[in-house]
């Protein structure tokens, strides 16, 4: 399982670094980037599919409720992934509207760019075996 674990996580934490980094460097976008989505809400259903599936797939090969935190918190990594993407296709026009408020804070934005930073580095860091 701990294989299968790092494999996962070795997926994960990239990706959220590279997230956090687009929001870092592109804070002064986003707003501008939510108002379109505000207004074509088709983005916001098929990002929800693309999380949708890939939480689904983590959750698929891991659903693990055991042996220890490591692993759990992939799992749960997982299942947010998959609630996330689920809500994003069950009420895309809803939280396309919602978009805009949500970046508007540049101080938010700043303070979550970086808890999903640090998140993504401790991560992946874990997952190769970097930080035991």
């Amino acid at each position: 399982m701990r294989e299968t674990t790092e494999t996962i996580a070795q997926f994960m934490g990239p990706t959220m670094i590279v997230t956090a980094a687009s929001i870092l460097f592109n804070k002064k976008s986003l707003p501008d980037m939510a108002a379109q989505i505000s207004n074509d809400w088709s983005i916001m259903f098929l990002s929800g599919l693309v999380l949708f599936v890939a939480g689904l797939a983590v959750v698929r090969v891991h659903n693990v409720w055991e042996g220890g935190w490591w692993p759990v918190t992939v799992t749960v990594l997982g299942w947010l992934t998959m609630i996330g993407g689920a809500a994003r296709v069950l009420y895309p026009k809803q939280l396309a509207a919602m978009a805009p408020a949500l970046v508007s804070s540049p101080i938010g934005l700043t303070l979550g760019g970086y808890a999903l930073l640090v998140l993504g580095a401790f991560v992946t860091l874990k997952a190769f075996r970097l930080l035991d």
